[in-house]
């Protein structure tokens, strides 16, 4: 797991991670560090984002990192983002646990390459770019 915070925002979700496995929780980083941390994880925990939207998630994407987000981490708003494709919703430290020991290694592969691949058609600056001007031109 990766998960990093400022000072103060961690919530039962984060505690309860814990019981299935133990996050790199990072009070202090520098950012080639924190990308080495993120290239090697599975998961990555994203909550209380700033006005709803997470950048921390759109950073664990362009790895291939699974998030794992709240209730509070608004998605509904990138077009193309399925629950249980790109993300893993829980709203219960206990939903953690069970909802990740049914994601099989073969599973998770398949969510790290959908993850990887939504970051490169949406995020990237290439295709962005590309999307920003098709929705200005032609919506």
């Amino acid at each position: 797991f990766f998960f990093q915070a400022e000072d103060g925002i961690r919530d039962d979700l984060v505690t309860g991670v814990q019981t299935c496995a133990l996050p790199i929780y990072i009070k202090s980083i520098n950012f080639k560090g924190g990308v080495e941390y993120i290239k090697r994880s599975k998961f990555g925990i994203c909550v209380k984002p700033f006005r709803g939207k997470s950048n921390m998630m759109m950073e664990l994407m362009a790895f291939g990192v699974v998030p794992i987000i709240t209730n509070n981490v608004l998605v509904n708003t990138f077009e193309g983002m399925e629950e249980n494709v790109h993300y893993v919703r829980v709203a219960l430290p206990k939903q953690l646990e069970r909802k990740l020991s049914n994601i099989s290694d073969e599973k998770c592969k398949e969510m790290s390459k959908a993850c990887k691949e939504w970051y490169m058609e949406n995020v990237h600056s290439e295709k962005s770019w590309l999307k920003t001007i098709n929705t200005i031109l032609y919506s």
